[in-house]
């Protein structure tokens, strides 16, 4: 296949990946790259698992959990659906680099049970001719025409992962997770969010993730999320700028009245209530000003 040119991107050639589906997952893409310099703080989040493992150069890896570590040849990436990442060379640098995008249920186990975790995105497969031909003996290969050659492929990328990630210590930030969580479950507040997409950008099954957050937060996500919307509603309207429905429009309420109720839930009040409120207090303190400037 003829390489590509994209922006910081020198060359880039991609494999066919179009193998009979397997129930267990499948490879999307797989490929090498050659990159310049990338701004190190230009995060961008994807939607499946990628390995990015280091032909040649040198650079550094950062992403939304807070890991940060430089890179040489030998290292793996291991990219996080979900997680904002960023890695390249430094200005005027130069790296190349074998890389592998693949999904699926298989993939999703091993990461609900620790094999591929999140707080440990960097590895170490040495020496580089080595690892770096057992990658492709498994991305780079004919297309597979029956779903059991393809299931059995996904096993033997499962297996290299694991061999991969045995040795490597989680990172001591166990905080950070909360934290991350905090940003997801606040961001983007306007549109729908699927709580199973924050726990897997944390690294944790719903279910475990669900009970942690509880335990910490003093509620399930799923409300704080909601709480952080009413709470961007309520600064909307002490601002006195939009009417009740034009905030429950910007900020994805079904209508009115679902906002009514959700802001009563957290607020103890109707919305006329808070206004009323709102705009007495305005009035009094606009008074007390006046008298102040008279004396």
């Amino acid at each position: 296949m003829k390489p590509r040119r994209f922006e910081r991107t020198v060359a880039i050639e991609e494999w066919e990946c179009d193998d009979v589906p397997s129930p267990l997952g499948r490879i999307s893409i797989a490929g090498w790259a050659t990159h310049r310099g990338i701004a190190p703080d230009a995060m961008r989040v994807l939607g499946c698992y990628v390995l990015i493992y280091l032909l040649e150069g040198e650079g550094t890896f950062q992403d939304a959990n807070r890991n940060r570590a430089t890179v040489k040849p030998g290292d793996c990436m291991l990219l996080f659906p979900g997680v904002g990442h960023s890695y390249g060379p430094p200005a005027n640098g130069l790296w190349r680099e074998l890389f592998v995008h693949f999904e699926g249920p298989l993939f999703q186990t091993l990461q609900v049970t620790g094999v591929l975790d999140p707080r440990r995105p960097i590895h170490n497969g040495a020496p580089v001719d080595v690892w770096s031909q057992k990658i492709l003996d498994i991305a780079h290969t004919p297309r597979l025409v029956s779903a059991a050659d393809s299931s059995e492929k996904m096993c033997r990328l499962a297996g290299l992962l694991s061999r991969l990630t045995a040795d490597t210590p989680a990172l001591p930030r166990e905080d950070d997770w909360f934290e991350h969580a905090c940003r997801m479950l606040e961001g983007n507040i306007n549109e729908p969010l699927e709580i199973e997409w924050v726990s897997t950008g944390v690294g944790m099954s719903y279910h475990n993730f669900r009970k942690r957050f509880t335990e910490r937060a003093g509620e399930p996500p799923a409300r704080f999320r909601a709480r952080a919307r009413v709470e961007v509603a309520r600064r909307m309207l002490e601002r006195d700028e939009l009417t009740a429905r034009a905030v429950a429009k910007s900020l994805g309420f079904a209508d009115e009245a679902h906002f009514s109720r959700s802001f009563r839930m957290f607020y103890g009040q109707s919305l006329r209530e808070f206004r009323r409120d709102m705009r007495a207090k305005q009035k009094a303190a606009t008074e007390l000003a006046l008298e102040s400037d008279e004396e």
